[in-house]
């Protein structure tokens, strides 16, 4: 891996709306070229694009060993560190919309791998390595001095949450759609989210986008504290360029009065959940309740007259057909990371990570990737001791260490 200086990437000049004259481009060269870096003339603002258009700019290990590198040269001082950089995806559709996650469950299932050898933290195996390096990236990205501003245009989700949510300024706009879906998949929502779902406002309503997955807008995204702007589409071209004539040198309160001046708050709300359940909301998913104490409020939520009673109904829909491994884990896995740092949280999750890839994530995949009948026949839930020994620490010095 090596950096480039050209306008061209894999022959080809990028779309002219992610150019700039005043830009001086710099590749993360990889087999895929996933990873575009672009430095302003000053050196004050570089600009990250995540560049898989075709798959929703879907991460892959290259894509986060690319990041990793770059972090890693600002942060040894082996390139100048920028004032900020911005992180955006290519193409109209996405930011990033997870994972390559299809990947995995093709090295699973037909790649021939001893049954002993799924899920144990085992270096060489896809499965094992995406991970790891995925959740790397995250702890460095969480860790990093030089302020990161992600772009969040089109959809958001999973692993597109996790390159993204750990950063200082995450801006929100119109087309933001933003998910943490994995329990639909037999996984649970990691790349550190247990370090900050716990954390939203209202409380629970991160357990409640944990568990149930369910798209969260741009109004929602603010005032629940995931995101710290919201842009309108047709100011994000201006924010942009102001962020990419930011001085040399400039500190975080100059990069936060550019956001602040091409911010404004959102009017639509017609996709908001809060707006008209955020007490709903409060009161099913209320901190300290077990996953059962959950059912049972939702159910006399639903059973209610109050005006959350169909809310309440669709949303014990939606988790009945979720994987019950993956609601119970992802319920202890929030649980648990309220306690926890980054770095803890991100080492649990790894753990949970390779037990999952031995469990209904291979039939998640199956059902809503691969077949698409969109039917997954997911095991039983498992007993308090199942749950727990999902946490339990990797065999053979499988953990993750960061």
């Amino acid at each position: 891996m090596f950096f480039r200086a050209s306008r061209q990437v894999g022959g080809r000049l990028l779309p002219s709306s992610q150019r700039s004259s005043s830009l001086s481009t710099v590749a993360v060269a990889m087999s895929t070229k996933s990873l575009l870096a672009s430095s302003n003339a000053s050196g004050s603002m570089v600009t990250v694009i995540m560049n898989r258009p075709k798959a929703l700019n879907a991460l892959d290990e290259d894509m986060c060993s690319g990041m990793l590198d770059l972090l890693g040269k600002w942060e040894s001082g082996a390139v100048a560190k920028p004032a900020a950089f911005v992180l955006k995806g290519a193409g109209e559709k996405a930011f990033c919309a997870g994972g390559d996650v299809k990947s995995l469950w093709d090295e699973i299932a037909n790649g021939g791998l001893p049954k002993n050898e799924i899920g144990i933290g085992k270096r060489g195996h896809r499965h094992s390595d995406f991970f790891r390096t995925e959740y790397q990236m995250n702890y460095a990205l969480g860790v990093s001095s030089v302020p990161q501003v992600s772009i969040w245009d089109g959809f958001v989700m999973g692993g597109g949450v996790g390159i993204s949510a750990l950063g200082k300024y995450r801006v929100a706009s119109d087309t933001t759609m933003f998910s943490m879906p994995e329990t639909a998949i037999g996984l649970f929502p990691d790349v550190g989210s247990s370090s900050w779902l716990p954390s939203l406002s209202p409380p629970g309503f991160g357990m409640y986008i944990g568990l149930t997955g369910d798209r969260v807008f741009a109004a929602d995204l603010l005032s629940s504290g995931i995101a710290t702007h919201y842009v309108p589409k047709d100011n994000l071209e201006a924010l942009e360029s102001a962020l990419n004539n930011i001085e040399a040198g400039a500190d975080c309160a100059a990069i936060e009065a550019i956001l602040d001046e091409h911010s404004s708050v959102p009017t639509n709300t017609k996709k908001s959940v809060l707006v008209p359940h955020s007490d709903a909301i409060a009161r099913c998913f209320a901190p300290g309740k077990s996953l059962q104490d959950i059912h049972s409020s939702l159910e006399e939520e639903a059973a209610g007259e109050e005006s959350s009673s169909e809310w309440a109904s669709k949303t014990l829909q939606t988790l009945s057909k979720m994987s019950p491994t993956s609601l119970a884990v992802s319920h202890e896995q929030l649980t648990r990371g309220v306690d926890k740092d980054l770095k803890e949280c991100l080492v649990m999750e790894y753990r949970v990570s390779q037990r999952c890839m031995a469990g209904d994530f291979q039939e998640g995949i199956r059902a809503l990737l691969v077949d698409r009948d969109n039917s997954p026949v997911w095991g039983d839930a498992p007993d308090a001791a199942g749950v727990d020994a999902f946490f339990e620490p990797l065999p053979e010095e499988g953990d993750l260490t960061l």
